[in-house]
């Protein structure tokens, strides 16, 4: 099983908006709740909607490639709903796919079972254990020998 790795900084003159390092790749997040205009970035919750809709794209065109299906394109939108409240939260995930092409009733039915393979919707929906500790300091550059 891979490692994933991503290092966060504050940017203590900006306050809730947050350089992400992810290997190579740098961009920069913050509040979702910032008012029109102000937002520094993707917040937390959109950030674990596009890795989710990512990951189903990932499935969806291996799984039509390697059937040599006529998939011609693809559009995915991922949507998080709290319908419970602060205390007692009850998050509901809707997943839609379009998909572009000349399919079959089957073909559809086979991308969409494809797409529910998932590893990230496996990870949301399977047992994860989060462990948090205090350190001294975060060595650069990021790199998983230093997990």
């Amino acid at each position: 099983m891979a490692d994933y790795l991503a290092r966060v900084s504050s940017q203590p003159e900006t306050p809730f908006t947050f350089d992400v390092a992810v290997r190579e790749h740098r961009f920069t997040t913050g509040r979702s709740t910032a008012a029109p205009g102000e937002s520094a970035g993707p917040g937390p919750f959109e950030l674990v909607a596009s890795g989710l809709g990512a990951c189903t794209g990932i499935n969806i065109q291996s799984f039509a490639k390697r059937e040599h299906l006529p998939l011609e394109g693809f559009d995915i939108q991922v949507r998080f709903h709290n319908a419970g409240d602060k205390e007692h939260p009850r998050w509901q995930v809707q997943t839609d796919i379009a998909l572009h092409g000349p399919l079959d009733d089957g073909q559809r039915a086979a991308i969409l079972a494809s797409a529910e393979q998932c590893a990230v919707r496996r990870m949301i929906l399977g047992q994860t254990e989060i462990h948090e500790q205090l350190v001294d300091a975060i060595d650069a550059p990021v790199t998983l020998a230093a997990v």
